[in-house]
C-alpha cells in the first residue's frame, strides 16, 4: 500500500508513521532539532551532522529547493535531479 502525507509540520505525523517513510521531501527548515530528529529516526546511513549538511546544500539556493531523501536506497538528492554525495 502506498500513502502520501503532505504536512507542514513533521511532528503532526505520528512517530510510528514517520519511521515507516521510505521517501521524504524536506524543504528549507531552520529547526536543527527537527532535522536531527529526522536523521535519527530515518537516516541510519549518515550521521546527524552529515544529514544537516546535506539539507543545507540542497536548500541553500532557492526557497523552492528541497532535500529528497530515499531512505530505502540511502540516496539524497537536491530536488529530483541532482544526486548529493557525502
Amino acid at each position: 500500500m502506498t500513502m502520501i502525507h503532505a504536512i507542514q509540520y513533521l511532528k503532526q505525523l505520528p512517530r510510528a508513521l514517520r519511521n515507516q517513510c521510505l521517501v521524504m521531501a524536506i524543504f528549507r527548515c531552520k529547526d536543527q532539532i527537527l532535522l536531527e530528529c529526522v536523521a535519527s529516526e530515518n537516516a541510519s546511513d549518515v550521521t546527524k551532522e552529515e544529514f544537516i549538511l546535506l539539507h543545507t546544500a540542497a536548500t541553500a539556493d532557492s526557497r523552492h529547493d528541497f532535500l529528497l531523501c530515499d531512505f530505502l536506497n540511502g540516496s539524497y538528492r537536491k530536488n529530483f535531479n541532482h544526486l548529493l554525495l557525502i
